[in-house]
């Protein structure tokens, strides 16, 4: 069933680049031909499909390289000079990128716009062909929009744990909890949850509020061995993770 299924679909998608490049078909590669600023139909021509991947903010680069499938759906002989889009971050548009001009795998990301849900709007491309008499002939695509996604900022990957005890009592200790900004500075996490395991769940026992530096310390009774980790939540604009666990 899936192979007669792929098939007529790679039939169909055959059939329809065929007939859309039609109008370019003869055109010599190497002519020199007069410019002209006629504007042809987008849907003449293909169409604009973007979905990026959620993607993370780092400490170590200004550009978020986002994952992503980017398609223009373009006949032979078309080609791209310029291809724009408006970033939206929790619906506010916060600043207009560079879009790849060829179908591609990645779209880059300032980040200074910020984190959060976000949205690449009014994705514009416009472009050029030659028509059967040489004359260039320019064209744009009509507008498009991706898919929602969301950008996160990453944590300090050297935040730690620290518990010790003393018979019954244990003193619990965190530090460098704490996220990257979108100016490229650390600031701290606001909630660290620190979990007991009891049985094959895990249970908070503190919910703990870090110090601008993104330390923490309280104390903990219990008699018994346990293991213990910390947590921060994944959230729209915050990529969350745990400790390993630490049995005291």
């Amino acid at each position: 069933m899936r192979l007669t299924l792929s098939r007529r679909l790679a039939t169909a998608s055959t059939v329809a680049i065929t007939a859309a490049a039609v109008a370019f078909a003869g055109t010599p590669a190497n002519a020199a031909p007069a410019s002209t600023d006629s504007k042809v139909k987008a849907s003449a021509i293909g169409a604009t499909r973007v979905t990026v991947a959620h993607s993370l903010m780092t400490k170590y680069s200004s550009t978020i390289y986002a994952n992503a499938r980017v398609s223009y759906g373009l006949p032979s002989g078309a080609y791209l000079s310029s291809a724009t889009a408006e970033l939206w971050i929790g619906g506010k548009k916060r600043t207009t990128i560079k879009m790849p001009t060829y179908d591609s795998n990645y779209v880059n990301l300032p980040r200074s716009a910020g984190a959060g849900a976000a949205k690449l709007r009014n994705i514009r491309a416009a472009g050029y062909y030659y028509d059967a008499n040489y004359n260039r002939v320019n064209f744009t695509l009509a507008p498009a929009a991706s898919n929602l996604f969301n950008i996160r900022r990453t944590i300090d990957s050297s935040a730690v744990l620290k518990l010790r005890k003393s018979g019954s009592k244990i003193r619990v200790s965190g530090s460098k909890w704490r996220a990257i900004q979108p100016n490229g500075r650390w600031a701290r996490v606001s909630q660290v949850l620190v979990q007991k395991k009891s049985g094959r769940k895990w249970k908070t026992i503190k919910k703990v509020r870090p110090k601008s530096n993104g330390s923490f310390k309280f104390t903990y009774r219990s008699s018994k061995r346990a293991n213990y980790r910390a947590l921060v939540k994944t959230t729209t604009s915050l990529q969350g993770g745990a400790t390993r666990n630490v049995k005291i």
